[in-house]
């Protein structure tokens, strides 16, 4: 019955991501995992389709929760550099497996308000706050130049999203770039610089 209940999820998905909760019928969620549409199936595990929308969503969340606490502290001694291209080219792979529940935030926000929020504070900002703690982690013993984690985790983090969504609403890669290249390069410019040198302030906004 788990295994059904998990076919459920995984077809809600990836439906719900294509064709949005109201263009999907009950009797195609059934198809999809197996059983007999029409014959209530569906109705032994979830009420609604919102309520399989929900549980899929929340899913999806702990998902990530679990990989981010999967991911060990850097061995002592162990190259910053290879660390942080590790660590970046996991990430690409986590984006790479959200596309159905980015594509459902997408087409559903406003019939899910409070997921959404929840999907922002656990994936968004709990991905930012591990970032910023694993940054400091290398910047401690100097494997990277030291600056602000958090701020340096929102630059690396937008700068993966945007990578990822280029591949996959344009097409392909910025400039066909391959994600080894593109990993190398955040790499050097996040190791770049003096270690000791103190942050550059940014320029003060001009008159609007």
């Amino acid at each position: 019955m788990a295994q059904t209940r998990e076919r459920l999820l995984d077809a809600a998905l990836r439906a719900f991501a294509r064709d949005g909760v109201a263009g999907t019928a009950i009797t195609d969620l059934e198809e999809a995992a197996g059983l007999a549409p029409g014959s209530g199936g569906f109705y032994r595990y979830f009420k609604t389709k919102d309520e399989v929308l929900a549980a899929a969503v929340q899913r999806e969340i702990e998902r990530v929760r679990q990989q981010h606490d999967a991911v060990l502290p850097a061995p002592p001694g162990e190259d910053a550099r290879e660390v942080l291209a590790g660590d970046l080219t996991d990430a690409l792979g986590v984006l790479g497996g959200l596309g159905a529940l980015m594509g459902i935030l997408a087409r559903e926000q406003g019939r899910i308000p409070e997921l959404a929020m929840e999907v922002a504070d656990h994936l968004r900002e709990g991905g930012l706050r591990h970032d910023a703690a694993r940054l400091d982690s290398l910047m401690t013993p100097g494997g990277i130049p030291t600056r602000d984690p958090e701020v340096l985790g929102a630059v690396i983090t937008s700068a993966l999203i945007g990578y990822h969504l280029s591949t996959v609403y344009f097409g392909g890669p910025p400039g066909g770039i391959e994600a080894d290249r593109f990993v190398a390069m955040v790499v050097d410019l996040v190791a770049a610089g003096d270690p000791g040198a103190e942050p550059v302030d940014p320029p003060a906004a001009g008159p609007s």
